[in-house]
């Protein structure tokens, strides 16, 4: 049963997360400048150095693996400093920031799919414990983030 409150709260908060970007925050950012678009949507990267909560002790429900959680910090803990690094790029206007910009995408979205599959290797939703509303409110807006940056960043070219 806590596989199916999981998901369903995961669901339901990625349909939202994506209605919202669309009514409200997609047509803001693309009145802005598109660097400056780049930056509100990199913006919610910055936050996922809340992962390493992930190890807390009774954050999550003992049991879950190591295994699981130490990539999944350090996945985390990367595309935070490569999403920062992306923002000052961007605002200091270096000729390498939207390149910067490609990788910190694709790297935050090949951890979050990495994740994703060791999540159900090691059974994270039965171990998921307090984390549960860190995932599913957080996940559905860095999925839709990337998803919006692989878009922007393919209009650019």
């Amino acid at each position: 049963m806590e596989k199916l409150y999981f998901f369903s709260a995961l669901g339901s908060m990625t349909i939202t997360a994506a209605l919202l970007w669309r009514w409200f925050i997609s047509p803001w950012a693309r009145s802005l400048q598109p660097v400056a678009g780049l930056q509100v949507l990199l913006v919610v990267h910055c936050f996922r150095f809340i992962s390493p909560i992930s190890l807390m002790p009774g954050v999550t429900m003992p049991g879950l693996s190591t295994e699981f959680t130490y990539p999944q910090v350090l996945g985390d803990m990367a595309t935070t400093a490569f999403a920062l690094v992306a923002i000052a790029a961007l605002r200091q206007r270096a000729r390498w920031a939207i390149g910067w910009v490609w990788f910190t995408n694709c790297f935050g979205l090949l951890d979050l799919a990495v994740v994703t599959v060791q999540g159900l290797r090691f059974q994270f939703a039965e171990h998921v414990g307090a984390m549960f509303y860190v995932i599913a409110w957080f996940v559905p807006w860095l999925m839709v983030s990337h998803l919006l940056l692989f878009k922007a960043l393919r209009e650019r070219s």
